[in-house]
């Protein structure tokens, strides 16, 4: 069975950058858009848990949409439950294409079905979600697998707490901002962006 990928095979649920005043960082949104596009993905899903949608009103997300001008259709499923067999099941069933929405399942998804990724770890290691996606669907399996254990810190490190939390602390590390969470989301203390800034070097990412 060959299931088509209809959005590309990488994709990242995209933050959404606030200011200190907790207002949408409307330059430092486009620039992190700038930078997903650079970095090899096929796409970025917007308004997500990862973007704090449940802190944006409806007016917020429809700038947002006309921002980074993405349109959002439902063509396929994104797969974050932590459960390869339920998944394996669906792709059986459903015949429709599943992305993993679990970043440190991606490669083990792909084996079962999946398409590609919706990424949060594509903020920092786009590229190399990229390669791995490239590596595994041109049949060279050994280099996806070298690719998702180098990986292994940062799926880790950026999921210490909340996604959201650790991807903006992991952009501003970059040079890039990620700008402030809203409540009920709280920022990164120190000691989390010390252990992040472990992990993300220990993933081969730069940051500062």
């Amino acid at each position: 069975m060959s299931i088509q990928a209809p959005f590309g095979r990488l994709l990242t649920a995209m933050v959404t950058p606030f200011k200190d005043d907790l207002s949408i960082d409307w330059a430092s949104l486009e620039k992190v858009a700038a930078h997903l596009v650079s970095t090899d993905h096929d796409g970025i899903v917007l308004n997500g848990t990862t973007g704090e949608a449940p802190t944006t009103s409806d007016e917020e997300k429809v700038e947002i949409i006309r921002v980074v001008r993405k349109v959002v259709g439902i063509a396929a499923l994104k797969d974050a439950k932590g459960d390869i067999a339920s998944t394996s099941w669906v792709i059986k069933r459903c015949a429709i294409p599943v992305y993993s929405g679990d970043d440190i399942l991606n490669l083990p998804l792909l084996s079962v079905g999946a398409v590609g990724f919706v990424s949060v770890c594509g903020h920092s290691v786009g590229s190399e979600l990229k390669q791995m996606l490239n590596a595994f669907f041109s049949g060279d399996v050994a280099k996806a697998l070298e690719i998702h254990q180098r990986l292994l810190p940062v799926y880790t490190g950026t999921f210490r707490t909340q996604g959201a939390i650790l991807t903006k602390a992991a952009l501003d590390l970059m040079g890039l901002s990620g700008g402030r969470v809203r409540l009920p989301l709280v920022d990164a203390t120190k000691a989390q962006i010390d252990q992040l800034r472990e992990d993300l070097r220990a993933g081969g990412v730069k940051v500062k």
